[in-house]
């Protein structure tokens, strides 16, 4: 019994509430996708009276959400990502919501078009980078759709990126996000 219970709790912590997939790029210009999967952590609904007398509710969630994704940058170099991040998200009655995100994670670029002198001669070859960056983020959005209980929300979320080791020392990126988000049910 004791098992069932836990295997009970196990796999309601492990699944997702939602699902994103979007176009994720280094500025706009370098395209790219982003698939995350979003955990609700904890709700906070709140009901507020409005002085028209109304009652509206806002439901206040803290969300997990590890993503991986990549992009392309033509004639320099193709990133891959895994990137955690921790969401406050403020949503009404009418799917309208908007989100603060903080994140920390692993970049990996490989640069195609390297060549390296060797024993007299250059020869192409291939170099690759690792970085940790953190990463900050607002969010808006709202209800695109909401099917026989299958909610699709839409999303626009421009972030900062500081990536270490880099040039001198870090390097900034400007990364827009723009995409789906799949409710689970």
């Amino acid at each position: 019994m004791l098992c069932l219970g836990v295997g009970t709790l196990r796999a309601q912590v492990l699944k997702p509430q939602s699902i994103s997939v979007g176009y994720m790029g280094e500025f706009i210009s370098h395209p790219g996708l982003k698939l995350a999967f979003n955990y609700s952590l904890h709700n906070w609904p709140k009901t507020k009276t409005t002085r028209k007398g109304d009652a509206r509710t806002l439901n206040r969630s803290l969300l997990l959400s590890p993503a991986i994704g990549c992009y392309y940058h033509k004639n320099y170099q193709t990133g891959f990502f895994f990137h955690p991040e921790l969401t406050w998200k403020r949503e009404k009655e009418n799917g309208r919501f908007r989100a603060v995100s903080i994140g920390i994670g692993y970049l990996q670029t490989v640069v195609p078009r390297v060549y390296e002198y060797k024993n007299g001669k250059f020869s192409k070859t291939t170099l690759a980078n690792s970085y940790v960056f953190g990463s900050m983020a607002y969010q808006l959005g709202g209800r695109l759709s909401y099917v026989e209980k299958h909610e699709i929300d839409y999303y626009i979320k421009p972030q900062l990126w500081l990536a270490k080791p880099g040039f001198p020392q870090s390097t900034g990126y400007f990364m827009f996000e723009a995409g789906l988000i799949f409710k689970v049910n």
